[in-house]
């Protein structure tokens, strides 16, 4: 079994009851957050073998949880559980979401889960659907596709995923990564009929109203090009995934930000030509 969801809860045990008389042997986390397994607690008395990275163990003991127990095994790379004559393969590819989120393979059925990266039809939840490390969610996606699968489950809204989906989702991430720089780009431009993101432009009114607040100031400036990336991406993506009018700005808020400390694009805030 892989998670346990909280929102399924006790219909989880249901429904595997409904479709075999077997006993549930393992339980996979594929990450510590609580929405996906809190609803561990379940099994915990069972004799179910509770399998988990080593870093979702850690992440475990620092918020200590009786719905979450702790993992029986944990792993660092790889790990291949085998019952039976089914196979799965656990692998551990770097923060792409959360320290310990893997990524889970059944080979024999094509089917590859990897938890909160990419959200068939949709964009992804907030703020890169809350990624810890937004330059690993990015290659995330190409981590993904490196895989033979047919179908794809990212834990979230309403239905499976296939390739397109994720290559989609892609598309749709560079869109907002390309933009984000973009206006950090613009920002550090003189200020003229077609660039309304110059630094000087925003500051200005900003400092007016809020004098001697140096965050407010910062705040407003990230505010700005934010606004600007969500507005030219929401105008491509809407209807074509759900929630783009909901999430986009959050996803290029997360990338300015991640643009400026973890690509180096800073803008008028970096090192200017003297």
């Amino acid at each position: 079994m892989i998670d346990a969801p909280p929102t399924t809860g006790e219909n989880i045990l249901a429904g595997i009851r409904s479709v075999t008389h077997l006993p549930i042997s393992h339980l996979v986390y594929s990450h510590h957050h609580a929405d996906h397994i809190g609803a561990a607690y379940l099994l915990a008395n069972k004799d179910v073998t509770i399998i988990a990275h080593e870093l979702t163990a850690y992440e475990l003991s620092l918020t200590p949880d009786a719905h979450r127990p702790p993992p029986h095994v944990t792993f660092k790379d790889s790990y291949t559980l085998r019952v039976d004559n089914q196979t799965i393969q656990l692998d551990y590819k770097g923060p792409v979401h959360d320290p310990g989120n893997i990524f889970i393979y059944a080979p024999k059925q094509k089917v590859l889960m990897v938890i909160d990266i990419v959200f068939p039809g949709w964009v992804p939840f907030a703020s890169l659907a809350e990624a810890q490390n937004p330059t690993m969610f990015i290659k995330a996606h190409d981590l993904i596709l490196e895989y033979d699968f047919d179908y794809y489950i990212g834990g979230h809204v309403d239905r499976a995923g296939v390739r397109k989906d994720v290559l989609i989702q892609q598309n749709y991430i560079q869109d907002v990564y390309n933009n984000a720089r973009t206006a950090i780009l613009l920002s550090n431009s003189p200020p003229n009929a077609t660039n309304p993101l110059s630094a000087s432009t925003i500051l200005g009114p900003i400092e007016a109203a809020n004098p001697d607040n140096a965050w407010a100031m910062f705040a407003g400036y990230v505010d700005t090009l934010a606004q600007y990336c969500a507005n030219v991406t929401t105008e491509k993506w809407l209807g074509k995934l759900g929630g783009a009018d909901v999430y986009t700005y959050s996803h290029c808020e997360a990338l300015v930000e991640s643009l400026r400390i973890d690509y180096g694009v800073l803008g008028p805030f970096g090192v200017q030509p003297s």
